[in-house]
């Protein structure tokens, strides 16, 4: 077997040694862990800002956990948070943050997956300037 035929699969098994396990890949590249109650936190790495963050949980709520685009998702991980932490997401309000973090989105703590998932598409509309 000739080493082109080889890469696919080399390239392949280090994305999933590099992906914890039981993580859902975000369209927009960002790693999503589930926690334990409910919980899921995006793991941080270079470039999460809070809209890249809440783009990744509207994703994982919608294609991993298969839930519709109206359900609500909480952040838990009070804002600001430090360079390189992860940012904590609930589909309960329980333990909520005082607010999303958004600065284009009003007061509270919450965003429907739908909203989350139109952050993406206004990222990558940004990326396309």
């Amino acid at each position: 077997m000739t080493l082109r035929k080889l890469l696919p699969s080399v390239f392949l098994a280090i994305g999933l040694a590099a992906t914890p396990a039981a993580a859902f890949m975000a369209k927009n590249g960002f790693t999503v862990r589930q926690l334990d109650g409910g919980r899921f936190e995006v793991l941080s790495r270079g470039g999460l800002g809070v809209s890249e963050a809440w783009c990744a949980a509207g994703d994982f709520v919608v294609r991993a956990l298969g839930k519709p685009r109206n359900t609500h998702i909480w952040r838990i991980s009070e804002p600001p948070r430090r360079s390189g932490q992860s940012i904590v997401f609930s589909l309960s309000s329980e333990g909520a943050a005082s607010s999303t973090g958004l600065s284009s989105f009003g007061s509270g703590s919450s965003v429907s997956a739908a909203h989350a998932e139109n952050i993406c598409t206004a990222l990558s509309g940004m990326s396309d300037r």
